[in-house]
């Protein structure tokens, strides 16, 4: 599932990461922000089972990040 651009991740984003892995078992969700998420944010979603892949997006511009949430 991808969740497009976001300006960061914030609560909404979380939620909806948080339902969709509610919802099933094996799952890949992809966001475009230009704010990249803590180490703490990071380790709160390893705590629950998703890997976080960052991607720095510099062709397109230097403030983009795209992030892959994966759980199996």
């Amino acid at each position: 599932m991808n969740l497009g651009y976001r300006k960061s991740i914030d609560i909404d984003v979380l939620k909806r990461i948080i339902d969709v892995k509610l919802n099933q078992t094996k799952g890949l969700v992809t966001i475009s922000v230009e704010v990249p998420i803590s180490d703490s944010l990071r380790n709160s979603f390893e705590d629950q089972g998703i890997k976080v892949m960052e991607n720095k997006l510099h062709l397109i511009s230097n403030n983009l990040f795209q992030y892959k949430f994966e759980w199996s």
